[in-house]
């Protein structure tokens, strides 16, 4: 079974699907130069749990893949993680975190640190210059 997730932001399409090894790291050219297009869009492919996230776009996010592989080790934490009866983390949560993250970073936005929650959720926080910014993804 898989689920799909596509979303315009500028100028990039985003999109999960079934997992398929054979495409991780893959960058091909799909649309030609043409007055007014963006040159050369590539179709970046980054594993993420069971399944892929695929961008569409002239460059990957610098953020893409750091955040991407801090996520996906929080999807592996086991029942129990925390020797306090924690949960594991929800897909539902992961995925909606990197909906999140999709449309508020930007390449100068500071990465985020990816901390679990002992209910499920992930929590995404940024500490920079003072400002203490902490945001808890639920899913749904």
């Amino acid at each position: 079974m898989s689920s799909v997730l596509e979303r315009a932001r500028s100028g990039a399409k985003w999109n999960r699907n079934g997992f398929d090894s054979s495409d991780i790291g893959t960058a091909d050219s799909s649309q030609s130069s043409v007055v007014g297009w963006p040159q050369a869009t590539r179709e970046y492919h980054y594993p993420f749990l069971n399944r892929e996230v695929v961008i569409h776009s002239q460059t990957p996010p610098r953020w893409m893949e750091p955040v991407l592989a801090a996520l996906d080790n929080l999807g592996r934490l086991p029942e129990n993680w925390d020797s306090y009866g924690a949960v594991p983390i929800r897909q539902a949560s992961l995925w909606a975190a990197v909906e999140l993250l999709a449309d508020v970073m930007h390449d100068e936005t500071p990465l985020p640190t990816a901390v679990p929650t002992s209910h499920g959720a992930v929590q995404l926080e940024w500490h920079t210059r003072g400002i203490d910014l902490e945001i808890e993804v639920r899913g749904s």
